[in-house]
């Protein structure tokens, strides 16, 4: 159906028109082949990797400069993470203030230690993109974020934990998939631990009781990235682009993109 693209003619989408991807249906958007005009969106069945640094806070300063350096390097957003070193409503207001000066790059938190509600209302009230969370939601949580999506008060893109590390696993994957349709915006799993991965059935499991792809959120790298590509499509990430707990690596992180936007060619 489509004429065969050479990876000379992707390159030069990527370079002239400044797309991350080059994959077929968006390299045909912007020659014409088919009848959409040429944006940033990708066309019907793009496998799109949204990268996300996640930002371990200490100071304010050091996490912006870390921030800054990611979003340099071709990354799609951060989030802004509370590991007890600053308190949840500084990590917060941070992030406000790196949002309003970058206002075209998706910024987030996880707040760890606060309550699922009481993180999302607070990174909603300050104009934030995302919230990302670790804990399995609650019935009483799922039904409160239910009422608040019907009565059309919910702006924030949240990534939910489901058989995330260190909390509870669920029996059945699948199932606790199917359950978070309609109330997570974006399922969001791991591996056992911090740098692991998690394994490729895990994440198809989770993707097709989902019904979409998932986010993981623990061991992506330049190496992996491409065999997650399928089921996943939101990758947040710090150790493998990282030089120390809490400053991100330059040259890692430019690898790590480079991996990714090839993987989304080979992908589409």
């Amino acid at each position: 159906r489509f004429p065969p693209l050479s990876p000379e003619f992707k390159m030069a989408v990527l370079t002239e028109v400044g797309f991350g991807h080059g994959c077929r249906p968006c390299v045909l958007r912007i020659r014409g082949s088919i009848p959409h005009a040429a944006t940033k969106t990708c066309y019907n069945g793009c496998m799109k990797a949204n990268l996300f640094a996640v930002i371990h806070s200490r100071v304010g300063q050091e996490a912006r400069d870390n921030a800054e350096l990611a979003i340099n390097c071709g990354m799609d957003g951060v989030f802004f993470i509370s590991h007890g070193d600053m308190r949840s409503e500084a990590v917060v207001e941070m992030a406000q203030m790196f949002k309003k000066s970058h206002p075209n790059v998706a910024v987030g938190v996880n707040l760890l230690g606060e309550r699922i509600q009481s993180a999302l209302s607070e990174a909603q009230e300050a104009g934030l993109d995302m919230v990302w969370t670790d804990e399995t939601p609650s019935e009483n949580d799922c039904r409160v974020i239910r009422s608040f999506k019907d009565a059309g008060l919910w702006k924030i893109k949240w990534y939910g934990g489901v058989a995330f590390k260190y909390q509870p696993q669920p029996e059945d994957l699948t199932v606790a998939a199917k359950e978070a349709i309609g109330v997570i915006d974006v399922l969001t799993t791991s591996g056992v631990g911090t740098g692991y991965a998690p394994d490729i059935e895990k994440l198809k499991t989770l993707s097709e009781g989902f019904g979409q792809r998932v986010a993981v959120a623990s061991g992506a790298s330049a190496d992996n990235i491409e065999a997650m590509l399928p089921y996943v499509g939101d990758f947040l990430i710090a150790t493998s682009i990282s030089k120390d707990f809490y400053n991100l690596d330059e040259e890692k992180c430019l690898a790590l993109v480079k991996a990714a936007r090839a993987a989304e060619m080979i992908s589409s």
